[in-house]
């Protein structure tokens, strides 16, 4: 169920009290702000008839109490007034919330405002919303106010809002790299049939314009609700340039599995499990939950995304669940086959908090690399410190990022229709930020004749180490990114590949939070990746004819300006690759027909290799271009 901390907080303390008036702040910022009180006016309080609660406001804080003045008490001679400003100092900057008690005949009447640095607003006595907008303390502050009940009583409450936008930001250069993801987990709580006490169809719509639009990656749980799900929030994703997802997972009567995964990048395949136990005490045993896996690609690089949402229970039978869905979540991932030079990043909503004897079982089974945690100390919207239990993660079996971070963010809503809600969901949401090095390599098999060269390449943007092997032995001295291989013999043909080493840190304990991820202080990390697996054959032929079973003829060879690659087979499809002899690509495309002209003008005299792949082989020819 739905963890109504904002929302009960602001009902409790709104609840009108005859003759008092309260302001409340609900502070939807980093801001911390210390509060003070100035009165001024032709009439002053005695200190019995006001409080001032606190001269604190800690960021995120919800519809506290500031300051309160019993209207009943404290009696304003008609004609006078009482002006008190609540002051909030931030950073250096200030924010005044105005409250003005002019006396009548009735006893006094509530006028409001407030003012930002270089805006003030006009002075207000109605029901509705008002709102004035500056930075304060470095940040891009909106105030929305409103009174909460009606003034027939002299209990007028008053609550303010102090907005920060964006909640979180994406570098925009970050959309442009593709050795950079950034990912959103966000747990929306779509829960079917109102079960969350909240109506979808009013979150739905409005959660993706909060996703900052740099972002790769969006991974949504909770996503049960199909009328909400369907009509609003995926056309809104899209319209927010999410335009590829990987569809609902589960999606079987009763209900799916809520998980979705977003991209803003193609995603070349996807595929998804059902989790084989559901915690009965709980009312995961209603929801088809497990995993949804996509391959993305960005501009070229492959990220392998899978999402999750673990058991939700405490009690012995979901612990058993989710003991058994770590296990799962790791073969599953192993059963995708990713190579090792690619990135794996999984999230979710893991309902493990770190600490626990079940959050080191579960390190064990998936061995993620852990991020450096910043942002708010509970991803649930309880004060909990250290319930953190939404996370993106790095495989530890893959490509390991230079820099993994996580920042727990907090999305809540002033939109007229989210005021009494306020928080979209009963999570906030964990933003995942992962770089990569880039690492280039071709592999591409190839033959070769008495006394030529070759050269093998790998290449990383990060300082790394370098090991070539032949038939898995390594070669004595060859540590640098290329391996040229000069006057080969028939006696160098094999399997050659490259180790590719370097080392990062983790855990930088500069926010307090990551003690509890990291206890024993930060972590090297020492990576190693195989590439390539180059088989070099000795093959002298230059215009071999290809054997009779093929299916597949290449001519000219020698060629000129342009070759034919001719399909014989049935169903005439397939793929062509053209590489200089470092294994390089220079040309590739798709072949549908049985005649394919591929042009080489543009190439300079020499001798190239050619493969060609159908449903039915794969071909591989020495090709010599002539000036």
């Amino acid at each position: 169920m739905r963890n109504l901390i904002c929302c009960l907080a602001m009902l409790a303390l709104a609840l009108p009290t005859l003759g008092q008036s309260s302001i409340l702040i609900r502070n939807n910022s980093w801001l911390d702000m210390e509060v003070s009180l100035a009165e001024s006016g032709s009439h002053t309080l005695d200190p019995s008839e006001w409080s001032l609660a606190t001269t604190r406001i800690i960021p995120w804080e919800c519809d506290q109490e500031v300051f309160s003045v019993d209207r009943g008490t404290a009696a304003v001679p008609t004609g006078d007034s009482i002006f008190i400003d609540l002051r909030l100092v931030a950073d250096g900057d200030t924010a005044t919330l105005k409250f003005r008690l002019d006396g009548v005949s009735a006893g006094s009447e509530l006028d409001f405002s407030a003012e930002l640095p270089g805006t003030l607003d006009q002075w207000w006595d109605d029901g509705g919303f008002h709102q004035i907008q500056a930075m304060l303390g470095g940040r891009d502050i909106t105030v929305k106010y409103r009174a909460e009940t009606d003034d027939s009583n002299q209990d007028r409450n008053l609550l303010f809002a102090i907005h920060q936008t964006p909640e979180f930001e994406v570098a925009p250069a970050d959309a442009s790299d593709p050795n950079v993801l950034n990912v959103v987990n966000y747990n929306v709580q779509f829960l079917p049939l109102s079960f969350g006490g909240t109506d979808n169809s009013l979150r739905a719509p409005l959660i993706p314009s909060r996703l900052d639009a740099n972002l790769d990656v969006v991974v949504i749980e909770e996503a049960f609700d199909p009328i909400p799900r369907d009509q609003s929030f995926i056309p809104e994703m899209k319209a927010q340039g999410f335009i590829y997802d990987s569809g609902i997972l589960n999606d079987y009567f009763p209900w799916n599995g809520g998980v979705m995964i977003f991209s803003r990048w193609p995603i070349e395949a996807t595929a998804e499990y059902d989790f084989q136990l559901c915690g009965p005490n709980s009312a995961d045993c209603f929801a088809n939950k497990g995993i949804m896996y996509a391959k993305v690609n960005k501009m070229g690089k492959r990220y392998h995304v899978f999402g999750t949402h673990m058991d939700a229970g405490s009690a012995a039978a979901d612990i058993e669940a989710k003991e058994l869905q770590y296990a799962e979540m790791r073969d599953f991932i192993a059963a995708q086959n990713v190579p090792q030079h690619e990135a794996v990043v999984y999230c979710g909503d893991f309902n493990t908090r770190p600490g626990t004897a079940l959050y080191g079982n579960m390190l064990d089974s998936l061995h993620p690399l852990l991020p450096e945690y910043t942002g708010y100390w509970s991803s649930t919207m309880s004060k909990d410190t250290g319930a953190i239990i939404d996370h993106a993660w790095a495989d530890r079996r893959s490509l390991i990022p230079l820099v993994a971070t996580n920042e727990i963010v907090t999305l809540r809503g002033i939109e007229d229709d989210m005021w009494e809600v306020s928080d979209y969901s009963d999570h906030r949401t964990s933003w995942g930020r992962f770089t990569y090095p880039d690492i280039d390599f071709q592999a591409f098999d190839s033959t070769f004749c008495t006394g030529e060269e070759m050269t093998l390449s790998v290449s990383s943007s990060y300082p790394s180490t370098y090991q070539w092997y032949k038939d898995g032995t390594a070669l004595t001295g060859e540590t640098s990114s290329d391996l040229v291989l000069t006057n080969l013999q028939a006696g160098d043909s094999g399997v050659y590949h490259c180790e590719l080493g370097y080392t990062t840190v983790h855990g930088n304990l500069s926010d307090p939070v990551n003690l509890l991820f990291y206890p024993n202080g930060p972590e090297t990390v020492n990576a190693g990746i195989t590439l390539g697996n180059w088989n070099l054959d000795f093959d002298c032929a230059v215009a071999t004819p290809e054997p009779q079973k093929s299916s597949v003829r290449i001519f000219p060879n020698p060629a000129q300006d342009q070759i034919w690659i001719q399909l014989l087979h049935a169903a005439p499809q397939g793929t062509w690759q053209l590489a200089d002899l470092r294994g390089v690509t220079i040309g590739s495309g798709r072949l549908n027909g049985s005649m394919n002209e591929v042009d080489l003008r543009g190439l300079t005299g020499g001798t190239y290799l050619l493969q060609v792949k159908t449903k039915e082989e794969i071909i591989r020819r020495r090709l010599v271009v002539e000036w």
